[in-house]
């Protein structure tokens, strides 16, 4: 049996509350413990995501990087 959280259902209707932005949604990146991104933050990384693919500085669920040696 697949693994499902809650998130997931919110994942799936994402579509209701979210306005569409390009090829790329959704944008994950490393950040050190403590540190609150902001929305401006995670604008960046999903422009960066979307116009350079991934890479370890903005990454999907698809294609995700190991969390650096610094954590």
């Amino acid at each position: 049996m697949k693994n499902r959280t809650f998130h997931s259902d919110f994942l799936k209707r994402r579509k209701e509350w979210f306005s569409a932005y390009g090829t790329a949604h959704t944008a994950m990146w490393w950040i050190l413990a403590g540190h609150l991104p902001t929305v401006q933050e995670a604008v960046d990384k999903l422009d960066f995501l979307q116009k350079n693919g991934a890479s370890p500085n903005s990454f999907d669920f698809r294609t995700k990087f190991p969390a650096p040696s610094v954590f």
